[in-house]
């Protein structure tokens, strides 16, 4: 019997500057574990962005994030939440085409597995 290795996972959260409390990337934290269980991988890497904005692209977790994604590092990406990754559409569908490039899936814990139509009606 063949048996597959489980799917490498990666946590993003990210806390903005204004109106989020430590507490919420505690929040967060649990319920990005949650789906990694319910989904069945294995958690190697946590990516967590504090004091930034999601209108920012240059928060230096995310780029080492997207980084790993492109070197294969990860298969399966869990947030929170959608904007956690960005508040701008335009800038959630470029990171979104960026994970479907490299064949990772990605998940939040408010909406499950996120597929095309619901980072269109993200917007």
């Amino acid at each position: 019997m063949l048996t597959l290795p489980a799917p490498r996972i990666a946590l993003y959260e990210r806390r903005s500057v204004k109106n989020q409390t430590v507490l919420s990337v505690t929040d967060q934290f649990a319920s990005c574990m949650k789906i990694a269980a319910d989904v069945g991988g294995g958690v190697v890497a946590i990516y967590h962005d504090s004091n930034h904005s999601g209108r920012r692209r240059d928060r230096p977790r995310l780029r080492k994030f997207l980084g790993d994604v492109a070197n294969g590092k990860v298969e399966i990406v869990v947030c929170a939440s959608l904007d956690r990754l960005a508040r701008d559409p335009a800038e959630l569908a470029v990171i979104r085409q960026k994970l479907l490039d490299h064949g990772v899936a990605l998940y939040t814990a408010s909406e499950g597995r996120i597929d095309e139509a619901k980072i269109a009606t993200a917007g």
